[in-house]
Parts: structure tokens; sequence; C-alpha cells
């Protein structure tokens, strides 16, 4: 499902993607992937274990994963709709 999940990703995020790019650039468009990339996984890493120390229980170390590249396509999405305009 994870090549699925990825296929059905790159496709909904084409034309968006394409648009992106020529406006801001090659270089500052793989850099937003890779800062919205390392922030998501980050801010998943410290919830996990803040869950862990405030339960004491392995459990809630077993949140639901933050895996592929749906994430990183949910915040561009946003950061798009809060530059354009009304």
């Amino acid at each position: 499902t994870n090549a699925l999940s990825l296929l059905f990703a790159f496709l909904s995020f084409g034309d968006t993607g394409r648009r992106m790019e020529h406006g801001l650039g090659s270089a500052a468009m793989g850099t937003l992937i890779c800062t919205l990339s390392l922030l998501i996984n980050a801010s998943y890493v410290v919830l996990s274990l803040l869950a862990y120390a405030i339960t004491r229980s392995s459990e809630a170390i077993d949140m639901p994963n933050n895996s592929g590249f749906w994430p990183v396509l949910l915040a561009i999405i946003a950061i798009e709709c809060s530059t354009a305009p009304a």
C-alpha cells in the first residue's frame, strides 16, 4: 500500500507542485520540502516522547505512524492556501 499511497500523493500534487516550483524555483522548493519534512518528523518524535513521558505506557508511543509524503503534501497545500489571495 505504500507504493499506491505514494502514487496517489504524487498524482494529486502534480499541478500544484509545478506551479509552486515555477514560482519559488527548484532550490527553494526543495528546501521547503526538506524543511517541512524535518519539522513534521521532529514534531512527531517529540509528541510521541511526550505521550510516553505523561503516561509511562509503551502503548502511548505506538501512535499511528507519520510515514509517507502525505504530511508534507498537506503542509505544502496549507502554505499555498495561506499565500493565495481570497
